[in-house]
């Protein structure tokens, strides 16, 4: 979202709304897949947004990298930098590197920080996650 120094806050249901109305999940599959192209990467998404708290832990045993996109549009989810300052977000999308019992360690900004599971389930925040691994190439000649 672009807001211009003349622009008004936007509210939605009485809320400062700090999201974009405009995020697609559908724009990330496209934009990873335009990316590993250019490096000359063939690569397979595999979106999953259900029973994601058994399978975070399949596909992170995998070693594949896994994205998570936080839609979230009143910045309720608290993610938790290294240093304790925590950040309240809506729409943010982070990598998911570990899940220790509730809580789950991604990478944000950089850094490795934290998220409670117990938040995201009680928010009812609408989460889509991503499993990104390299196509194996045919040895068809």
């Amino acid at each position: 979202i672009t807001i211009s120094k003349d622009s008004k806050k936007r509210k939605l249901f009485g809320q400062d709304f700090h999201g974009s109305f405009g995020v697609n999940a559908a724009r990330f599959r496209s934009g990873i897949k335009k990316l590993a192209a250019k490096e000359g990467l063939h690569i397979k998404i595999k979106p999953f947004r259900y029973k994601w708290i058994e399978k975070i832990p399949q596909y992170l045993e995998g070693g594949d990298p896994l994205i998570m996109l936080i839609t979230a549009p009143f910045e309720n989810v608290i993610v938790e930098e290294p240093s304790g300052y925590q950040v309240k977000c809506g729409f943010h999308w982070v990598t998911i590197t570990e899940l220790d019992g509730d809580t789950l360690w991604v990478s944000s900004w950089g850094h490795k920080c934290k998220i409670s599971v117990a938040d995201l389930k009680k928010w009812n925040v609408i989460l889509h996650f991503y499993s990104i691994s390299l196509e194996k190439e045919s040895n068809l000649v």
